[in-house]
């Protein structure tokens, strides 16, 4: 189970290139490892638009011998606990799925960000 987002600029010219970044900036991350430890970048379609694509799992299942920690899921991420109660059969919340939201608004009298 994971949480995903899709973003696309629907064609703009700065989203473009920020996308054509990302993909340089992870070209130059795969040159310094092995092949095939890294999972490719995220990249879709939505419509005729170039996406960007990310994800993260609720769950991971610990490998033997390491001692992750657990991490309880915030009243905004499980208001219901019941994300909590799936927790069994040896998989773990832990601080590698922990999810942090971010919001950005544009004041469209000034140009102002916050």
């Amino acid at each position: 189970m994971r949480q995903a987002i899709t973003l696309t600029g629907l064609g703009s010219e700065e989203f473009e290139k920020s996308a054509s970044n990302m993909d340089c900036v992870f070209l130059a991350f795969s040159n310094h490892f092995k092949a095939d430890t890294l999972e490719g970048r995220n990249a879709g379609m939505f419509e005729s638009f170039r996406t960007i694509d990310s994800y993260t799992r609720y769950f991971d299942r610990p490998k033997p011998n390491s001692n992750p920690i657990a991490v309880a899921f915030t009243h905004f991420e499980d208001p219901y606990g019941i994300l909590q109660s799936m927790e069994a059969d040896g998989f773990m919340h832990t601080e590698n799925n922990a999810v942090e939201c971010r919001q950005r608004f544009v004041n469209g009298r000034n140009g102002t960000i916050t």
